[in-house]
């Protein structure tokens, strides 16, 4: 399970004075949270990593800032309508961009996308995000611009997932470099990565910084900044004071009280990405007394989420209904949470004769004060509720490995939870998906819900897909196996010199071939 945590630490060889290189004007000069793990794009492990990655790396189909789905390295989306989809949804075909070259010169071809769906499957390269994947039957490449999906079994979120704008997008890398090698691991293509991107990277100071040069033959044209740099700044308040003082140009991921604070410096803008994203109050239905939905529906009226919102994400959001956000077209407007109602709450939560747990994870401010604030309301209605903060590996990991929601060993939790630009949620709700199949920690498992999880999953027809979440979206605020919360992100920060920055909701950075500076 991916978690977007905000990890606070010290950055000491920055924070200590360390030199960083001196930084022409004309440079858009960028600080995020976190070192990349890998360069590799297939290897990011983070948001962070994400953002990072696509400025080297492309996707099949990305989506614009209004969550549109647009070619990048596909010369058009596929539909039913233009034959890219076939009747029966078991077969996917790309028809990809000529002239398309990787920074080497070596040409790109429908092989490179072959081979970077064989990297996914690879069980040595230990990749994030490869369910979807796991769908695909076999790749076939007729010719250098033509990729043919031949799937499983039809999977409707299939466009939106593979080389797409997923909750963890995975990009296209050449075959030419790594095919001959048995997995991604240790090559030096991790420091030194070779991508279809508008930037290349030139220089790597490990701990300090990454320097990337536009790509003058970027295939959608010659990126309008010459140069990137990327320091690595963990510290959100060092990140605002060179914000304020305009030693950066651009932040992101930055926290709600950073942007809070940060909101009405006139040299700034304040980015809230429209994104899928819900906090919410995870509640594991399999343990009483939660198991009884009456006590559920109770502690979601016990719970003030307008004060959540408010106190905690300083009012960057929305509140939340069920887990569809609000630009999503399976998000159903009719639909409304159960009231905050504290003593309507009281008398059912009386059955509540243990203490309880909640989970937050360390390091992650927004849920912690989540965690502190859903105690006192609990304590106000009568239940005791100790707050606990794990390790993002305790909270998220596999049972095997320890981990506390997989292996059901929690009461509550605070989940900010992502979602794709495609509103399936079937590895979250649906009964197959309870660990260690999927990401069902709640153990939710309800039989018309699983039913309307299969109807999406395997139609390819909007009405029917869309009746279909309607039925899923009113099982998850009638039956609350969870409270959700509110929709919202940590955003994007950055100087009024800097020009076109437009979050699509899952990639920050995914048109910097088009950012500019003044």
């Amino acid at each position: 399970m991916k978690v977007r945590s905000i990890v606070v630490s010290l950055a000491l060889a920055l924070l200590a004075g360390c030199a960083h290189p001196t930084v022409p004007q004309d440079t858009l000069r960028i600080a995020v949270r976190d070192e990349p793990a890998s360069f590799d794009p297939l290897l990011a492990r983070t948001p962070y990593d994400g953002d990072i990655a696509a400025l080297a790396f492309d996707l099949l189909v990305t989506n614009d800032a209004r969550g549109r789905a647009v070619p990048d390295l596909a010369a058009v989306v596929p539909t039913r309508e233009n034959g890219g989809i076939s009747r029966d949804g078991l077969t996917v075909t790309y028809r990809l961009r000529r002239g398309v070259r990787w920074q080497d010169g070596a040409p790109f071809t429908s092989a490179d996308v072959a081979f970077s769906w064989r990297a996914v499957m690879n069980p040595r390269n230990r990749i994030d995000g490869g369910r979807a994947y796991a769908d695909v039957e076999r790749v076939t490449t007729p010719d250098p611009y033509t990729v043919v999906f031949r799937l499983k079994k039809p999977f409707a979120p299939f466009v939106a997932s593979v080389f797409a704008e997923s909750d963890s997008p995975l990009r296209i890398v050449p075959a030419h470099l790594l095919a001959r090698y048995p997995d991604l691991m240790h090559r030096g293509f991790d420091a030194h990565p070779i991508g279809t991107g508008p930037y290349r990277l030139v220089k790597y100071v490990h701990g300090q910084y990454a320097e990337y040069a536009a790509n003058d033959a970027y295939f959608l044209g010659k990126p309008r900044i010459a140069r990137v740099m990327v320091r690595f700044v963990p510290d959100d308040a060092t990140r605002a004071t060179e914000l304020r003082t305009g030693e950066i140009d651009f932040a992101d991921y930055v926290s709600f009280a950073v942007m809070h604070a940060l909101r009405d410096v006139p040299t700034l803008r304040v980015v809230a990405p429209d994104a899928p994203v819900v906090y919410e109050l995870g509640i594991n239905t399999s343990r009483a007394p939660f198991n009884d939905v009456r006590v559920r529906r109770a502690l979601a009226m016990a719970i003030d989420r307008a004060q959540l919102l408010r106190t905690t994400a300083y009012g960057f959001g929305t509140l939340a209904v069920a887990d569809e956000y609000p630009r999503s077209w399976a998000y159903d407007a009719s639909l409304h949470p159960l009231p905050y109602d504290p003593s309507a709450a009281k008398p059912v939560l009386a059955r509540v004769k243990r203490p309880l747990e909640i989970l937050a994870v360390a390091g992650n401010p927004t849920a912690d004060s989540i965690a502190v604030q859903v105690q006192a309301m609990l304590a106000a209605v009568g239940v005791h509720a100790s707050v606990r903060t794990v390790t993002p590996m305790q909270f998220g990991a596999p049972a095997a490995m320890g981990g506390l929601l997989a292996g059901g060993n929690y009461d509550l939790a605070v989940m900010p939870y992502p979602n794709g630009h495609d509103p399936d949620d079937s590895f979250r709700f649906g009964c197959a998906a309870i660990p260690p199949a999927g990401e069902n920690m709640e153990r939710f498992c309800d039989p018309a819900v699983d039913a309307a999880e299969r109807l999406q999953l395997h139609s390819f027809d909007p009405r029917v897909r869309r009746a279909a979440f309607r039925t899923i979206e009113r099982a998850l605020v009638n039956e609350v196996p969870g409270v959700f919360l509110f929709y919202a992100e940590p955003g994007d920060v950055f100087t009024s010199r800097l020009h076109g920055v437009a979050p699509n909701g899952t990639t920050n950075t995914w048109n910097t071939a088009r950012w500019s500076l003044r």
